[in-house]
């Protein structure tokens, strides 16, 4: 088998039958798949991707062993020109005067992935179909696209785990690829090009253990970064949305909008506008600027209930000292002055004690003087003998008088009252002692409890508790003014869901009425329910018929309808590329060749934007179009034939 990338014969038959019978449109381009595209098995799996371009553009005159035939998934061509080749090492170039928006997907490539051994798809930047049959993989590059752009195994419906992803029979690792555009010299939109180039290649690999790892590449091939943090910065750069149901709509989600009720249907509008995340946003933000604001206000008004106590317990203890001086400067003034009357009285004592002792003094010398007079007249006597009487006569009189004298002597300072105020002093010194200790123990008691400390004290107190009680106010005014902004944004957000929704509405309307239908969208933002009303002009009618419950309309027409509203809510939605699976299931065949191009039409319409569908139906109706790209992908027996 040659290995040029000319489709096969069995290609080239099925091309030339179905031009016969679909007859698709020449301007309809599709990436040929060649059973060689990627030849050695044993390639390391982070060079399959350039390996199989290496293969696919060298190897055009060279035969490939039978076994490895089929290693590449083939994507079977609907082209005009039979002698024409898909070029696998560039991408599909944009429509003249069309530039499409950064982050559209170039490229996808599966390895071990799901039912695909390797699968290799390279898209138009504007409309791209892909069809096949049911069990031929369609489905799976839906699931490449999430799993590569970040969204988990559950998201995609496809398993619990991502190990789940993995080919069945296949003892290895997966491998998928997202090939992004990144090319924007002349509008500056690029996510960080001096590092990345013109293309951002995004890797998952998927281990059968369960764990995955993500690797950020450029233009080159060459690893730049294995951070989840870099991917997400990248998907918000490019605005690249992978939880948005309108910007990929898978199997499941498409049949849960058109199964879910009122509020599942609002739920679906608020994520498919974004207003879901700017609302869970708001609220986070909310509720983390109150929760902070909270735990602030908590801490302050704790402090400030500690400084409260300070502060009481100050005042009690300044009541207390109040008392205690009320109470005590009193009798410490009453024994200050019997101190005083004590001390005085001590002086006049002491006076008193000085003059008896002069007295005694004088009347011990007189009494000395007079033994002295005695012993001279007893002298005298001896001396004159005759003068004896006299003189005996004499000293009784002085005697009488002595003893006058020392009884008056006596009688001022006799022995116990000399006793007396020899030990008066001790005693009232003692008593000046005592009075003195208790004079200081007061004194200590209140120099502990200085008044002067304490209000010294009690003003910073109040100084602090003033401080804390001003940082209060201020948190409650940045809190009230946190929930006023926080409000005023609540208020925008409104403003922004109503005027979506009336342009959603509007757009709704527009879209039906291509059908013979009229159709209105009723948004109850209280209830956080969408209500949709569908008014279908029957021929013979005067009046239109309004049906406001999904159910009682046919699966084609509720196909439509949903469509009709992914299609308006896609006009409010930045996401550089839509990817819609099996829209068109429970269609009729009048529904679906009206429903495609619709779609077409729409997609035209906003020509910067990739749009991907996947269907598993005939596209015959369709006209050709030099913006839309359709692959076909091989039927589950054609390609397990290949593999055998």
């Amino acid at each position: 088998m040659s290995a040029s990338l000319a489709p096969s014969a069995k290609a080239r038959r099925t091309r030339h039958r179905d031009a016969a019978t679909s007859r698709p449109p020449s301007g309809s381009r599709v990436s040929t798949g060649s059973p060689d595209a990627t030849s050695d098995a044993d390639e390391d799996e982070d060079d399959e991707n350039e390996s199989g371009a290496a293969a696919a553009s060298a190897g055009s005159k060279r035969k490939r062993p039978s076994s490895q035939a089929h290693e590449e998934d083939t994507l079977i061509a609907s082209m005009e020109d039979s002698g024409s080749q898909a070029e696998l090492a560039e991408p599909d170039a944009p429509q003249a005067g069309v530039k499409p928006e950064m982050g559209i997907i170039e490229e996808i490539y599966c390895e071990n992935f799901m039912c695909h051994r390797k699968m290799r798809v390279k898209l138009s930047p504007h409309i791209n179909f892909i069809t096949g049959e049911n069990g031929s993989g369609k489905s799976a590059i839906i699931a490449a696209i999430q799993i590569c752009l970040g969204a988990s195994a559950r998201s995609t419906h496809r398993g619990k785990s991502i190990k789940n992803l993995i080919r069945h029979g296949h003892d290895g690792n997966a491998l998928v690829r997202i090939t992004l555009r990144n090319d924007g010299k002349d509008t500056g939109d690029a996510f960080r090009a001096e590092v990345f180039g013109k293309r951002i290649m995004v890797e998952r690999l998927i281990r059968r253990d369960g764990s995955a790892e993500y690797r950020l590449k450029d233009q080159n091939g060459s690893l730049v970064s294995k951070l989840k943090t870099d991917l997400d910065a990248m998907l918000d750069h490019l605005n690249i949305q992978t939880e948005n149901p309108c910007a990929i709509l898978d199997q499941e989600n498409a049949k849960l909008f058109l199964k879910g009720n009122p509020i599942d249907k609002y739920k679906f509008f608020l994520q498919s506008t974004d207003l879901y995340k700017m609302r869970n946003t708001l609220e986070e933000e909310l509720a983390d600027d109150v929760q902070q604001h909270t735990l602030d206000t908590t801490v302050l008004e704790d402090e400030i209930e500690e400084a409260r106590k300070e502060l009481l317990s100050i005042k009690d203890r300044e009541v207390e000292l109040n008392e205690l001086m009320y109470k005590f400067n009193p009798d410490l003034e009453g024994r200050l002055k019997e101190l005083e009357d004590l001390s005085n009285e001590e002086q006049e004592i002491a006076g008193e004690l000085a003059e008896l002792q002069e007295d005694v003094d004088s009347l011990y010398k007189h009494l000395s003087e007079m033994k002295v007079q005695e012993v001279r007249y007893e002298r005298e006597a001896a001396a004159a003998s005759e003068f004896v009487t006299q003189w005996e006569t004499e000293l009784a009189a002085i005697q009488d008088e002595c003893d006058a004298l020392a009884e008056k002597a006596k009688q001022h300072c006799g022995s116990d009252r000399r006793i007396e105020v020899q030990e008066s002093p001790d005693y009232y010194g003692k008593r000046l002692t005592d009075i003195k200790l208790k004079i200081d123990k007061e004194r200590s008691r209140f120099q502990g409890m200085d008044l002067d400390e304490l209000r010294l004290d009690k003003e910073e107190k109040e100084l602090k508790f003033q401080k804390k009680k001003t940082t209060f106010d201020r948190f409650s005014e940045n809190l009230r003014c946190m929930r006023s902004m926080l409000e005023r944004r609540k208020q925008d957000w409104q403003i922004l869901r109503r005027e979506i929704a009336h342009r959603t509405s509007m757009e709704f309307n527009k879209y039906m009425y291509y059908n013979n239908f009229a159709g209105k969208l009723k948004f109850r933002h209280d209830d956080q329910r969408l209500e949709i009303a569908v008014l279908h002009n029957e021929k013979g009618r005067s009046r239109a018929s309004q049906v406001t419950d999904m159910k009682e309309l046919s699966g084609g027409e509720r196909s439509y309808t949903q469509v009709s509203l992914l299609l308006a809510l896609g006009e409010s939605i930045e996401c550089p590329f839509r990817v819609m699976d099996e829209f068109d299931v429970f269609m009729d065949s009048v529904n679906r060749d009206m429903t495609i191009q619709l779609l077409v039409e729409a997609a035209k319409k906003d020509g910067k934007k990739q749009f991907i569908f996947v269907t598993p139906n005939d596209l015959s109706a369709l006209r050709k179009d030099p913006m839309v790209k359709i692959q076909k992908m091989d039927p589950p027996r054609d390609r397990l034939n290949a593999e055998r």
